[in-house]
């Protein structure tokens, strides 16, 4: 009984797939195979799994730095604004030569302006911050209005 203990991988693959690969013996990557080689597959899964990981990594290496670069931007410019708040106060604070003795309505109206502009980037730099839960759970509203990323459904 003339049998070899080397037994070819099985293939899943479609019937007109299965004649080119035993032929060629050349795996495809979307093909199933079950192979007695366990050591080999078990290598190639590994590899795959490496190559996820690192892909996985990287990607999120990318979304890390974009998150970083915009927060704190978004952070600079709140500072800005609030250095600006200061310099308008300051400015409303000095006597006026109005008989009166009332603030210039302009510098109010500008200090006024500019605490509501510091509210309203102060609650779109908490949206900015959801991104700590990942690019894939943050909403694609904010996503999109925050980090410039249109995604896909």
């Amino acid at each position: 009984m003339g049998t070899s203990n080397h037994q070819e991988p099985l293939n899943f693959a479609p019937h007109s797939e299965l004649s080119q690969t035993s032929t060629t013996k050349k795996r495809d990557r979307g093909s199933i195979y079950i192979t007695a080689d366990h050591e080999s597959a078990s290598l190639k899964l590994e590899d795959d799994i490496d190559e996820a990981l690192r892909a996985l990594k990287e990607s999120q290496e990318l979304e890390y730095r974009m998150a970083e670069q915009k927060l704190y931007a978004h952070k600079d410019f709140l500072l800005s604004l609030y250095q600006l708040l200061d310099r308008e106060r300051a400015e409303l604070a000095r006597p006026t030569s109005a008989p009166s003795g009332d603030p210039d309505a302009v510098t109010l109206g500008n200090v006024l302006s500019t605490v509501n502009q510091i509210r309203h980037e102060e609650i779109k730099l908490r949206q900015m911050m959801q991104v700590s839960k990942g690019f894939g759970r943050t909403s694609r509203m904010c996503l999109k209005n925050h980090f410039g990323l249109q995604i896909d459904e």
